[in-house]
């Protein structure tokens, strides 16, 4: 995997990517709760935590 900044715009393997961030507060959560939030992150379309 090649990642790249040209400009203001990423691009993974030749092909722009918008990166969308969430955040969690890890020590909110119990640690056997975090897969959980994970997985709830990426469905809501988040591609960096």
């Amino acid at each position: 995997m090649i990642f790249e900044v040209k400009g203001s715009q990423f691009y993974r393997d030749g092909k722009p990517v918008k990166i969308i961030s969430g955040a969690v507060h890890y020590f909110r959560n119990m640690p056997d709760t975090w897969g959980d939030i994970f997985k709830k992150m990426k469905a809501l379309g988040c591609n960096c935590v």
